[in-house]
Order: structure tokens, then sequence, then C-alpha cells
């Protein structure tokens, strides 16, 4: 096995990242497309004075008059198709760019690989989709009951014993944040062993559990010798944020101030949020690249000598 020199590793992902900043593009789409939303909860308590029986039904009724209506089913039935393309899209650029970013080390070995451009990269990427597509179903197939298992821990025993329920959540979100951090270092592992090698998809898995298991101490190495550039990364990133988020203050004091621009206020809020989307995925596009690289480098050195994985170094060039 290859002595790892996590230092040289960052030193050599940052460079690769500098370099060919034809990459940054890939990073802003996986960000742009990485996201996670969240919801709100309010602090108010409605009593028995504030909702009377009559209007619990006059909204029923509504409600159900509003089913009844054609142009309900027709607005729900838009809703789901635009949904389901919204995500078919957002998998295939996510995907296309994460195989991008893992064939650009590839085709950094030498003159007989193809140049690291944005066409010969998106081109590179489709041969491989159908493959990619087929482990991540297989991902959600097994990830899912996974998390309904975790989900049913933790809420049961807050709904049985609510006295403890603070509790509860303390102690289980340290093993869920660790569950999570492993799971996503083990997909890695099995995405770039599928990649680089002509292991079918069962067998990547096998070898990427194995790999994982007898390489604990070096991977944890590996994200402790990472989360330095995080942690830098993480606090500009956050600077910046607060500075854009400065504007969605003024314009919420505005409509503070005066009532009448509310709509104008929500209008802009969300176009602004969409703004800051963007920017932030902009921004943090050469760091997504730096951190697929050194991850794919450092997973490439754990797989390399394995008899098991054969041609990682040379393996079948997809034009």
């Amino acid at each position: 096995m290859k002595k790892i020199d996590y230092f040289k590793l960052l030193k050599d992902s940052a460079e690769f990242t500098w370099k060919y900043k034809v990459l940054w593009l890939f990073g802003f789409i996986i960000t742009l497309f990485s996201g996670s939303g969240g919801g709100s909860t309010s602090n108010y308590n409605f009593s028995n004075d504030d909702i009377s029986e009559s209007d619990f039904s006059n909204v029923s009724g509504r409600v159900q008059n509003l089913i009844n209506t054609p142009y309900f089913w027709i607005i729900l039935i838009a809703v789901i198709i635009l949904s389901l393309v919204f995500v078919a899209v957002s998998w295939y650029l996510r995907r296309v760019s994460d195989i991008a970013l893992l064939n650009s080390v590839r085709y950094d070995k030498g003159e007989q690989y193809p140049k690291i451009t944005i066409k010969n990269l998106w081109k590179g990427s489709h041969p491989y989709l159908m493959k990619f597509l087929k482990f991540d179903l297989l991902y959600l197939l097994i990830i899912f009951p996974i998390l309904i298992f975790l989900i049913i821990l933790i809420v049961v025993p807050i709904i049985v014993y609510p006295s403890i329920g603070i509790f509860l959540i303390c102690c289980s979100l340290p093993i869920f944040m660790l569950v999570t951090l492993i799971f996503n270092i083990l997909k890695q592992t099995i995405e770039r062993i599928l990649f680089f090698s002509r292991l079918k998809i069962i067998d990547s898995i096998k070898e990427g559990f194995l790999v994982l298991k007898n390489n604990l101490g070096k991977y944890a190495l590996a994200y402790l010798t990472q989360l330095l550039p995080g942690c830098i990364f993480s606090i500009v990133k956050g600077f910046l944020s607060i500075i854009a988020v400065l504007p969605f203050i003024a314009i919420i004091l505005a409509a503070v101030i005066n009532p009448d621009i509310w709509w104008f206020s929500i209008g802009s809020i969300c176009c602004g949020t969409i703004v800051f989307w963007i920017v932030i995925a902009g921004i943090q596009a050469p760091y997504t690249v730096f951190v697929r690289t050194f991850w794919t480098r450092f997973i490439i050195n754990l797989i390399s000598d394995d008899a098991k994985i054969k041609n990682v170094e040379e393996a079948e060039i997809v034009n």
C-alpha cells in the first residue's frame, strides 16, 4: 500500500483546481443543485377563542370546493410533472458534472488522454450515466429504509416520553451526523471504484465496504486534513453571506416602516433569494472542485494497489 502524503494531496488538489478553472463550471452546477431547503415553525399558540367550530367548517368547505374544481387537479398534475422534470434535470446536470470532475483527474495523467475542456468532459461523462443511474437508484433503495428507521428511532421515544425529548434529540444528533458522514464517505468511495475500475455495481459496493473498513485510520486523517481549508472557506463564505443578506434586512425594514410596499418586498426577497443562491454557488464552485479532487486522489491512492480493482490508472477511456 502506498504511503499517503496528505498535505501533498491538499497542495496538488489546490494547484489542480487553480490550473483548470474550466472545472469551476461543474463545481457551480454541483453546488447549485445540492442545496437543501428548510422549513419554518411558528411560536404562536392558538386558543379556543381564536378559531371557532364554524370557522373550521367554513375552511373545510372551501377546501372541499377547491378540490372539486377541475382547475385544482390540472394545477396539481402540472406541479407534479414540473417537479419530476426538475428532479430529472437536476440529477442529470449534477451527475454529469460529478463524472466530469472524476474524468478531469484521469485526463490530467498525460497526452494519451483528451484535453481538459468543458466539451471533452461533458461528452466523456455521458457513457457513464446509465451505470450511475442504476447505482443512484440502488443507493436510494438502501438509504431510504435506513433513514425511515432512524427517524422512527428518534421520533417514537420523543412522542412516548416527551419530557426527555430534548435529551434524546441531543444524544441522537451526533450519532445521526456520524452515520451521515460515514455513508457519504462510503458513497464517494464506491463511486470512484465504479468509475475507475471495470467492476460491476454490486462488486464495487462490496469493495467500497472493504476499502473503508481496512483504511478507517487513513480516512480519519484525510478528513481531518481537509478540515483546515474547509474551516477557512466556511469563514470566508459566512462573511460574504452576511454581506449578501444585508439588502434583505433593508427590504424587510422598509416594509415594516411602510406596509404599503409589502408585495414589492415579498417579490424582491423571492428574486433576491434566487440571486443569493446563485452567487453562493458561484463562490463555492472552486472549493467544490478542490474537495472532490482531493477525495478522488486520496481514494485512488487506496485502491490502486488492490488486486481486485484492476486498471485504476489505465481504466478505459470513453470519448
